[in-house]
C-alpha cells in the first residue's frame, strides 16, 4: 500500500531528523497509515548544489505522489566566507536558490500551499566551537550571519506567500 509523501529536503539537519526524538520521527509517527515521510537530507549540502538534485528527486517520486515539501537549507549556506570557500553562499544567491526550488516545485504542480521553507536555527556557538577544535578547524559559523539567512528565508517566504517555520526565534 502506498500514501502520499511528505518530502523533507535539507542539509543534514534534515539528514539527522530521523535519530531518535528529531523532527522527522516525529512527522513520521504524526501521520503514520497517511503519509510515507521520505528523508532527503544531504550532509554538507548547500542550496547551490541542492537546487541540482530536486529535480532527480521529485521526478524518480513522481511529483503527483508528492502531498507536501519541506526546505531546510542554509546552516551551509551561512559558513564564514573567508573560512569555508566550499560551503558559504553569499545571503542574495541562497535566498534566489531558495526560490528557484519553490519554482521548480510549483512548475510541477506541487502549490505553494504544500511547500514549507524552515530557515536555519542559532548555532550553539560554544558547541561548534569545541567541535572545531576537535578537528583543527578554525570557527566558521556564527549566529550574527546565521541570523541573516535565517531572516532571508522568512522574507522570502512572506513575499511568495509561502508558509514557513522560523526556527530562528520559534
Amino acid at each position: 500500500m502506498l500514501f502520499p509523501r511528505l518530502l523533507l529536503f535539507g542539509d543534514s539537519l534534515t539528514q539527522q531528523s530521523f535519530a531518535p526524538r528529531g523532527w522527522g520521527s516525529a512527522l513520521t509517527d504524526k501521520y503514520q497509515r497517511r503519509l510515507d515521510v521520505v528523508n532527503r537530507g544531504l550532509s554538507g549540502y548547500t542550496t547551490r548544489m541542492a537546487k541540482y538534485l530536486l529535480p532527480e528527486i521529485v521526478e524518480a517520486a513522481s511529483a503527483s505522489e508528492i502531498a507536501a515539501v519541506t526546505i531546510f537549507f542554509g546552516a551551509n549556506d551561512a559558513a564564514l566566507p573567508n573560512m569555508s570557500t566550499k560551503q558559504h553562499v553569499p545571503v542574495d544567491e541562497y535566498r534566489a536558490n531558495l526560490k528557484e526550488m519553490i519554482d521548480f516545485l510549483t512548475s510541477h504542480s506541487i502549490s505553494k500551499d504544500r511547500i514549507v521553507l524552515i530557515g536555519p536555527p542559532p548555532v550553539v556557538e560554544i558547541k561548534w566551537e569545541q567541535f572545531c577544535k576537535e578537528r583543527d578547524q578554525e570557527l566558521d559559523r556564527d549566529n550574527a550571519v546565521t541570523k541573516v539567512y535565517a531572516a532571508a528565508c522568512m522574507s522570502l517566504a512572506e513575499e511568495l506567500e509561502i508558509s514557513s517555520t522560523d526556527v530562528w526565534t520559534d
